[in-house]
């Protein structure tokens, strides 16, 4: 495992050969290598003081104000819960040009590369998590799962495909859990389409990078795409980023896609662990135009709080040990500890109906909630 400190001198090895042909703090981020654009910032301030001064100065002033070039998909804002992050609608393109030459395609948490696919063809499937999509792409009931990723729902699925596009969370037990998933589902001689976790996303990263790229040589032969995919800033991350005093650096997170010749669709080989196949979501979800608001299951064992305080939660980490508590979270990372669940979404119903609310509807919900038991 790698130490703080060597990890930081390799940030900081990488940033100070990346300022000289860096013009926008955005390039900078974009090229990091999936430093987080707040680490960026301060590394950025620590090296004026050792070398480039100048050139780092005009870089820290100019991140404001950014020219925001992204094109969204969708007119949805995005929960943290589901891992949404999704792919810039150019970089969507490009990856569909490689996808098109296949008769069918399954699509794992890709809902921009699905959009794109659909409005030309009928033959591919997505399957995601969130329920909303299923509104937002014009496609046939039978064309998108709504549910996670291991659920017992798609272990059930009987079909087979010349290509899958998976994007799962950034996780070595979660490329293991969609591998899997994409294996049972794939033709020998078809092909899997993955991006990698960026070297210095964190600390163990790059090992955990050659360990999926290990996996992936087990499935079959591997290369990496000549062109990079970049990520919209999801409205949470954006929230968190604002939080920071920085703009939403649309594109700042930047991945080469490993491209996977399947060989061998037997996981057993690999040692890997069986994926343990969920019955269905943790999650009922609300939709308040663009915003939505998740609230935890009634059936999840976890810890509430009568008289929780809504707070944002700044953070993006699965690995922040608040992501347990939490009853529930709007798109905008406004998080709460409150309970009973129950309580939460006969408020969020309500509201639901009326579809009125002032800024974000979770805080709306629970100062509704708070008026009634007054």
């Amino acid at each position: 495992m790698e130490t703080a400190n060597s990890y930081r001198t390799r940030v900081r090895s990488r940033l100070e050969s990346l300022v000289p042909r860096c013009d926008r703090f955005l390039d900078l981020c974009s090229l990091a290598e999936g430093v987080l654009p707040t680490q960026v910032a301060q590394e950025l301030k620590a090296l004026r003081v050792h070398s480039c001064s100048h050139k780092i100065d005009r870089l820290l002033e100019a991140i404001w104000p950014e020219e925001n070039d992204s094109v969204a998909l969708f007119p949805l804002e995005n929960l943290l819960i589901d891992y949404d992050w999704r792919f810039e609608k150019t970089s969507a393109e490009l990856l569909c040009e490689r996808l098109r030459p296949f008769p069918n395609i399954l699509c794992l948490g890709t809902p921009t590369i699905f959009a794109l696919l659909s409005s030309e063809r009928t033959s591919d499937l997505l399957i995601d998590r969130n329920p909303f999509y299923a509104g937002l792409i014009s496609a046939g009931e039978d064309q998108i799962v709504c549910n996670s990723v291991n659920s017992e729902e798609v272990q059930l699925l009987d079909r087979i495909f010349d290509a899958v596009v998976l994007d799962p969370p950034w996780y070595v037990e979660d490329y293991k859990d969609w591998l899997t998933v994409a294996l049972s589902l794939v033709k020998i001689d078809g092909y899997i389409f993955m991006p990698m976790i960026p070297k210095l996303l964190r600390e163990d990263a790059e090992s955990e990078r050659r360990l999926i790229y290990r996996l992936l040589n087990h499935i079959g032969q591997t290369s990496i795409l000549p062109f990079a995919m970049r990520y919209e800033t999801p409205s949470f991350e954006i929230r968190c980023l604002h939080s920071a005093n920085l703009p939403p650096l649309h594109g700042w997170r930047t991945v080469d896609v490993a491209a996977v010749r399947v060989e061998n669709k037997d996981p057993s080989k690999y040692n890997w662990k069986a994926t343990t196949y969920i019955s269905s979501d943790h999650w009922s979800r609300y939709r308040f135009g663009h915003a939505t608001v998740a609230v935890r299951s009634v059936a999840d064992k976890v810890d509430y709080n009568s008289t929780a305080p809504v707070y944002f939660l700044d953070s993006v980490s699965r690995r922040d040990t608040r992501r347990q508590k939490i009853t529930a979270i709007s798109s905008k990372n406004m998080a709460t500890e409150m309970g009973p669940v129950s309580v939460l979404n006969a408020g969020l119903q309500i509201m639901n109906k009326q579809q009125c609310y002032s800024n974000d509807p979770l805080v709306s919900a629970l100062r509704q909630i708070e008026a009634c038991h007054a």
